[in-house]
């Protein structure tokens, strides 16, 4: 057995519902692995999970779910064998391709940077939201940014043609926003329900406002399109797409950025400071020292 620690939402609620404790290990059973783990990627879906609005989460107590990892494995159970979200939405859901316009929302983001990235490199012009203290590094990836809250966005992506994918993490009153900037032939991905976690204490089911945006594809005269996407590692394209990746990766045609990384005693900090301070990309909190990754701490 070994002594780990983790990070326990006990109830629904502030940061002040977050623990640290300590808890024991099993060794691995038949077919599968234990891990261990230097970094762990932290999310709007964190702040979802403490509000207790994440779709089907378990109730509290419970320990947030994170979305992406640098690890190592470290125990191997009898028999097993082992071997991504913006990359699928943007080849397999969107179909982005070169000289397509792409409308990303929240750009600054772990996921709207990750969506940038993978765009920019099949030749897409990509738009989007960011904050002003940021827009300068998009500008520098060949994006084109714009701040939130004026939506002058809306118009001006009507002026240079409408976007053929919009790309969209915050849900509700959002999508038909999304919609009115669509070319006719164009798609709406939704990929998050975000809106509330950044909005404060409102706690909504998502559930009405995605079905509505989902039946605008019976209803529209044109060809426009929209979907949900959601994360599924059993789906045929996975290994197929992190491969794919990996290999990109390797040949140096991208870096993943990082926007900061926190020690895991900061936790109530990470969760006060989502989605604020200067940089793009990936906020992550560090758990252990395994030497697997540099520059990032």
């Amino acid at each position: 057995m070994e002594t780990i620690q983790r990070v326990v939402i006990t109830e629904v609620g502030g940061v002040d519902v977050l623990k640290i404790v300590e808890t024991s290990c099993s060794p691995p059973a038949p077919g599968f692995a234990r891990r261990a783990t230097e970094y762990s990627g932290f999310t709007g879906g964190d702040i979802s999970m403490r509000k207790g609005i994440y779709p089907d989460q378990k109730p509290a107590p419970l320990t947030p779910v994170y979305f992406f990892f640098v690890e190592r494995v470290q125990a191997v159970g009898e028999g097993c064998t082992q071997i991504q979200q913006a990359y699928t939405i943007a080849t397999q859901i969107a179909k982005v391709d070169k000289n397509q316009r792409v409308f990303v929302h929240g750009i600054s983001g772990a996921d709207g940077c990750a969506l940038m990235i993978p765009c920019s490199l099949m030749g897409a012009e990509v738009y989007g939201t960011a904050s002003e203290r940021n827009q300068k590094l998009f500008r520098a990836y060949g994006a084109t940014p714009f701040v939130y809250t004026d939506k002058k966005w809306i118009a001006a992506m009507k002026d240079v043609g409408a976007g053929h994918a919009v790309l969209d993490p915050l849900g509700f009153e959002s999508f038909e926003e999304r919609y009115s900037i669509l070319t006719s032939d164009g798609i709406i991905v939704a990929y998050g329900n975000n809106m509330d976690s950044l909005a404060g204490p409102r706690l909504r089911d998502p559930t009405t406002a995605i079905m509505k945006m989902l039946s605008w594809n019976s209803d529209s005269p044109s060809g426009k399109k929209t979907t949900f996407f959601g994360r599924d590692r059993d789906s045929p394209n996975y290994a197929n797409d992190v491969s794919a990746l990996m290999n990109m990766m390797a040949e140096g045609r991208f870096q993943v950025s990082i926007k900061k990384v926190w020690a895991m005693g900061d936790v109530e900090a990470t969760y006060r400071q989502w989605g604020g301070g200067h940089g793009i990309g990936s906020v992550l909190i560090k758990i252990h020292d395994l030497g697997l990754s540099q520059g990032l701490a």
